[in-house]
């Protein structure tokens, strides 16, 4: 896609959220679904909106619902 970078700094600068980057978190994203390349999908989004992912992958088994957990 040529224009990704250009893609990446709009979301950068316009949907960031100072909250987010404050809170400084480390984030995991897993894919529970039988849909390919969520886990990477959500990752971009995250870390173009100033976030911090240090793992992506998948379950070992499929979720019927998402699941938000803070370690904190």
């Amino acid at each position: 896609f040529p224009y990704t970078t250009l893609f990446r700094s709009f979301i950068r600068n316009n949907l960031s959220d100072a909250a987010f980057i404050d809170e400084n978190a480390t984030i995991a994203v897993l894919n529970a679904t039988n849909h390919p390349g969520l886990a990477q999908y959500a990752s971009r989004m995250i870390t173009n909106m100033g976030g911090t992912v240090v793992f992506m992958g998948n379950t070992e088994s499929l979720q019927g619902k998402s699941l938000v957990v803070d370690i904190s």
